[in-house]
């Protein structure tokens, strides 16, 4: 299965640390492209993650975009379009 992921990579934080992750989990079971989404506070990318991001993406089955729900796109020419989006919060 060929799958582009989107996340926010270059993250100098816990949150960057969960993309890269998750990418490195993906890359253990399929074959996956990625491109970082710019935010803040960015760490040079290293080692296979690197590798990953420089791979051409083309014609993938799915797309998953780690960021906020407002920088999500929907894709129409893919099988499957899954966005992941995690929250912190102290209290509801």
């Amino acid at each position: 299965m060929k799958t582009a992921f989107f996340g926010v990579l270059k993250e100098a934080s816990g949150w960057g640390e969960q993309s890269r992750t998750y990418l490195r989990a993906l890359d253990s079971v399929c074959n996956v492209s990625a491109r970082p989404i710019i935010m803040a506070g960015q760490v040079p990318l290293e080692g296979r993650i690197k590798e990953l991001c420089s791979q051409p993406i083309s014609n993938p089955d799915v797309i998953i975009q780690h960021c906020h729900p407002h920088l999500m796109s929907p894709c129409g020419l893919v099988k499957k379009n899954i966005g992941l989006f995690i929250t912190e919060c102290s209290h509801f």
